[in-house]
C-alpha cells in the first residue's frame, strides 16, 4: 500500500561521505589556524618573558623575584661575626626627675630608695638663621686690581647658605627624594620655604662647583691599575641616553652620561692607552687590550643551557669546576705561579670548547661562541694580583643610579645629567672610600662657592 506522503529521494553514500569530508576539512583549518595563533602568541610571550629571565638580566629588571629558601635555625649573624653595638654618647645634660607624693594614696614619698640611670639620644627641629654679611671691595693700590673680601659662610651667589646645599643635595642623592620632598623636608625640619626653582638651582650650583673634583677623578681612572665599567641606559629629553659607571681598584667611581652606548665612551674617559679593565662582553670594550670577562655573567649563560641536554650539563660543570680552580688561584701571592696557572687554565678551557663542539651538539651553540670570544679576557686577573675575576663591582656602583632612573623618570634637559654625573661621582667616590660625604661636600662647597677668587 502507497503512502500519502511523498517519499525523499535518498542521498548516495559518496556524496554523503564527500559532505562529511568537506566538514571535516573546514575544522581542520579552523583548528590549525587556531594552534597558530596560540604558537604566535606562545612566542610573543617567550620573547617579552626573556627580557626578565636570561643569563644576562641584572637583578633590578627581574619581576619575577624566587621564592625565599626556608630559615633554618636561628635568624641572625652568623657565630664569629663582630657585633656592631652602638658605643654609649657622653651626656650633654643632666636631669634629674623626682616624685613627690604617692599616684595613689598622695602620702609624701620622701626621698627615693634607688636611682635608674638612662641615656637617650634625640634630635629636635632646627631653626632658619639669617646672616647680614658685609663685604669689603677694595682696589690695589699696587696693580689696581679690583678685591673682595670672602667668607667660607657666604656664598657668592644665591640667597641659600652653605647648609642649604648640602642638605639639598644629600637628600636628592642619598635619601633619594625628588624635589617636592626635598621642599616637604626642609620646610617641616628647618621652617625654610623653598620652591621647586630654587631647589633646582642650587642643585645645578652644586654640579657647577663639583666640575673641578670630577675632573681630577677622571684623570686618576685613567692612571688607576684597573677598571670596572659597566652601563645602563636612561632618558634625557624623550631619547635614550647612557648612564656608564667607571670605578677603580681604589674605589674612585666617575659617571659618564652620553647620548651614545658607542666605544668612544670608553675612549674618552679611559684616552688611547686605557688602563686593564673589568667588563662584560658588550663589543664597546674590543678595542681594549688588556680585559677581564666577567665570570659571574659567564656562569649564568652557562646555567642558562645546563638543563637543554646531557652535553649542556656536562658544559656548565665543566666551567663551574674551572671557576672553582680559578678562585683557588687567585688566593695565591707568587706572580710565576699565578702566571704558570693561567697557561694551564685557558688550555683547560679549550679542550671544553672542543669536547663539546656546537657541530656535535647544536643546542649549545651559543654558550660555546660565548666562551669562544672571550679567550685570551677570560684569566687576565691571575696576571695583575688583587683583580676579581668578575665586574660585580661596577654592577653594585650602577644600582644606585638605576634606582635614581625609576624615581625620577627622566631627565629634563641637557644640563641635568651633567650636573648628575658630577655630584654623584663624588658623593659616591667618598663613600666608597669611607670618607664622610657631608663633610667632604661641605668643605668643597666653602671653597668654590665661598672663597673661589
Amino acid at each position: 500500500m502507497e503512502s500519502d506522503h511523498d517519499t525523499a529521494p535518498a542521498v548516495p553514500y559518496w556524496r554523503w561521505l564527500e559532505g562529511q569530508l568537506a566538514e571535516l576539512s573546514a575544522e581542520l583549518g579552523r583548528v590549525t589556524e587556531e594552534r597558530d595563533q596560540a604558537v604566535q602568541e606562545l612566542e610573543r610571550l617567550r620573547a617579552r618573558l626573556h627580557a626578565y629571565e636570561n643569563p644576562h638580566t641584572p637583578s633590578s629588571a627581574v619581576r619575577f623575584k624566587k621564592a625565599a629558601p626556608e630559615r633554618t635555625g636561628k635568624r641572625g649573624a652568623p657565630k664569629g661575626h663582630p657585633g656592631t653595638t652602638r658605643a654609649a654618647p657622653v651626656p650633654e645634660e643632666d636631669i634629674t626627675v623626682h616624685r613627690n607624693f604617692c599616684p595613689h594614696c598622695r602620702e609624701a614619698l620622701g626621698e627615693p630608695e634607688r636611682v635608674t640611670e638612662r641615656v637617650i639620644e634625640d634630635v629636635v627641629p632646627s631653626r632658619v638663621v639669617t646672616t647680614r654679611f658685609t663685604l669689603g671691595e677694595y682696589t690695589c693700590p699696587g696693580c689696581g686690581a679690583h678685591v673682595a673680601a670672602r667668607h667660607a659662610d657666604c656664598p657668592q651667589r644665591g640667597r641659600f647658605g652653605i647648609g642649604v646645599h648640602v642638605s639639598a643635595v644629600l637628600l636628592k642623592h642619598t635619601a633619594r627624594a625628588p624635589i617636592r620632598k626635598i621642599i616637604d623636608v626642609m620646610g617641616r625640619i628647618y621652617g625654610l620655604t623653598l620652591s621647586p626653582k630654587a631647589v633646582q638651582d642650587i642643585l645645578l650650583r652644586v654640579g657647577d662647583a663639583c666640575c673641578a673634583g670630577y675632573n681630577a677623578l677622571l684623570t686618576r681612572i685613567r692612571a688607576a691599575k684597573w677598571v670596572h665599567i659597566d652601563e645602563t641606559s636612561v632618558r634625557v629629553n624623550g631619547k635614550n641616553w647612557w648612564i656608564w659607571v667607571f670605578r677603580t681598584d681604589t674605589d674612585d667611581v666617575a659617571v659618564v652620561i652620553r647620548e651614545t652606548r658607542s666605544a668612544s665612551v670608553a675612549r674618552e674617559v679611559l684616552g688611547d692607552n686605557p688602563p686593564p679593565v673589568v667588563a662584560d662582553g658588550y663589543p664597546g670594550y674590543n678595542w681594549i687590550r688588556t680585559k677581564q670577562r666577567c665570570w659571574a655573567h659567564l656562569l649564568r649563560e652557562m646555567d642558562a643551557h645546563a638543563d637543554a641536554s646531557d652535553a649542556g650539563r656536562s658544559l656548565a660543570d665543566a666551567v663551574h669546576a674551572l671557576y672553582g680552580d680559578l678562585k683557588t688561584a687567585l688566593e695565591g701571592d707568587d706572580e710565576a705561579e699565578r702566571l704558570d696557572t693561567k697557561r694551564r687554565l685557558e688550555a683547560r678551557l679549550r679542550d671544553i670548547i672542543t669536547g663539546h663542539d656546537e657541530a656535535v651538539n647544536p643546542e649549545l651553540k651559543k654558550p660555546v661562541t660565548y666562551l669562544r670570544n672571550g679567550i685570551g679576557d677570560w684569566f687576565t686577573c691571575l696576571a695583575h694580583q688583587g683583580m676579581p675575576a668578575t665586574n660585580n663591582l661596577a654592577e653594585q656602583a650602577i644600582r644606585e643610579h638605576v634606582v635614581q632612573r625609576k624615581i625620577i623618570g627622566a631627565f629634563r634637559s641637557e644640563r641635568g645629567p651633567k650636573s648628575y654625573a658630577c655630584i654623584a661621582s663624588l658623593l659616591e667616590t667618598w663613600s666608597y672610600q669611607g670618607m664622610d660625604p657631608y663633610e667632604e661636600l661641605d668643605a668643597l662647597l666653602r671653597r668654590e662657592l665661598c672663597l673661589r677668587e
